[in-house]
């Protein structure tokens, strides 16, 4: 069936810096060349995207035709957008477009995109748009993303690794960052200018370095590294995948260190910099010193696994409570107080989480090695004729800060209520800080001690947080 002539792509030639092209689409017939005009009704509503960010998923079938995203563009600005397809079987048809009167028009030749990735510099200030199918008009959903770049580095591949990207590369429940290898390279020329220029001397060498981020509101990033006597730290842009900051080089002889401003890109393919200065020793001598470092960006990281938000129970958690009187029956006869066990055994449970990327599984420690010395008594008195009274002791014998040793001990009371109690003191049993609340029960074979509330540790450098549940199962002596 031949298409009506109304329903076919125009072809227009361009009035921009480059030069016509056919765009390679199958609507297209070999004899015209030009720019693919999109018909208007595509563009009504079309929903507007800002640089860093990603649509939520788009319906393409052929019945709804061009699916249609816009932005506000500027002059020189270098972007990058990548229509994602939701299935992997599935590819996007994507053309640059810009608005001429009342048409709208594909521009700048080697836009037009069969594998979903749209690179351009943008040569005006105005509304732009992303018009984009599946390649062969198949039912698909896609995302978009766009993103602003200075131009990747030479010979690195992939678009611009932005703040998300960061963190899906970074291990579960570490602070967002990126492990890589790189190679550096720094170039240093002395040069007189009565006898010229020296040859000149170049370090090279593999380093290992930590692209790092502080997430602390504004997406901060920053890759710190050096090598061979060098260094350098950049700032990493997390909505334009940029870099920027300075390194630190070793010239050797009298004048050994210079600063050179570095710029760079990092991609979800490679991480590269590079930078140049010339420093004046005297009115006769200069250095030009470069450098440059480029490294693989790694992989996204393994899918994150969920973790419970409590730890496990203790192996003496969770077991019945005994009445009073049955403590009462453990005393020997005329006395006013009663040892039910010794513990050297202290458990911490612990676990690290990051908002970002996860938690660790709960981690167990049994018999803490800084708590080797550390023992807990409990006991049992009579407070009244009516009440009795639980009594904790500790005692503690080794180094302290300062390589001296000490001894410690602590005592603390509480009384005994339905086979429940909470030492009253301010003291902590469990070595654990004095902010530390406690509690206790008491079971037909055991008396569990812990705090009764998660401790929550947060720096002033780092977003992770640490969180801890100290307790002892203290055996009971057997009834006598």
């Amino acid at each position: 069936m031949r298409i009506p002539k109304s329903f076919r792509p125009v072809f227009l030639c361009a009035f921009v810096v480059a030069a016509c092209s056919v765009a390679d689409d199958t609507e297209t017939s070999p004899e015209e060349s030009g720019l693919v005009q999109f018909p208007a009704t595509a563009f009504a509503n079309a929903p507007l995207l800002t640089y860093g960010n990603t649509t939520q998923p788009i319906a393409y079938t052929q019945a709804t035709g061009w699916r249609v995203v816009r932005w506000n563009g500027a002059a020189g600005d270098e972007l990058v957008a990548t229509i994602a397809p939701t299935t992997a079987d599935r590819v996007a048809r994507a053309y640059l477009v810009e608005q001429r009167g009342s048409q709208y028009v594909a521009i700048l030749s080697g836009t037009q995109s069969i594998d979903g990735v749209v690179k351009a510099k943008l040569e005006k200030t105005q509304e732009y748009f992303i018009a984009f199918r599946e390649y062969r008009r198949r039912n698909a959903s896609f995302t978009v993303s766009l993103a602003k770049t200075a131009g990747l580095p030479t010979g690195c591949t992939g678009t611009p690794l932005l703040a998300q990207g960061v963190i899906d590369r970074t291990p579960q429940a570490a602070e967002p960052g990126l492990e890589l290898s790189g190679t550096f390279q720094s170039s240093i020329r002395f040069c007189n200018a009565g006898s010229g220029c020296a040859d000149p001397v170049t370090v090279k060498a593999l380093t290992h370095d930590r692209l790092t981020s502080e997430y602390n509101g504004d997406g901060r990033v920053e890759l710190l590294g050096g090598v061979s006597g060098n260094s350098w730290s950049l700032e990493h842009n997390a909505t334009t995948g940029e870099l920027a900051g300075k390194a630190s080089v070793d010239t050797g002889g009298g004048y050994r260190k210079v600063s050179v401003d570095i710029k760079g890109a990092a991609t979800t393919g490679c991480i590269s910099f590079a930078g140049g200065t010339r420093v004046e020793v005297d009115a006769l001598t200069y250095y030009d010193v470069s450098v440059t470092f480029t490294g693989s960006t790694p992989p996204v990281a393994p899918p994150r696994i969920a973790y419970p938000a409590t730890p496990p129970p203790a192996e003496c958690e969770g077991q019945p409570v005994i009445a009073d009187e049955e403590v009462l029956a453990r005393f020997p006869p005329s006395t006013s107080s009663v040892e039910l066990g010794k513990s050297t055994s202290f458990v911490i449970d612990s676990q690290s989480c990051h908002p970002q990327t996860g938690c660790t599984p709960w981690r167990r420690e049994v018999g803490v090695k800084y708590l080797d010395a550390w023992t807990m008594s409990v006991s049992a008195y009579l407070v009244s004729t009516s009440s009795l009274g639980i009594k904790l002791s500790g005692s503690y014998w080794g180094a302290n800060n300062y390589g001296r040793y000490e001894s410690l001990k602590l005592e603390e009371s509480a009384e005994l209520q339905d086979g429940f109690f909470t030492p009253a003191g301010s003291r902590d049993v469990l070595y654990g800080g004095a902010d530390m609340a406690q509690t206790g029960s008491i079971s037909d074979t055991h008396v569990f001690v812990r705090d009764v509330k998660l401790w929550t540790t947060t720096s002033s450098y780092s977003s992770l947080i640490s969180t801890s549940r100290r307790y002892a199962c203290v055996p009971i002596i057997a009834h006598p």
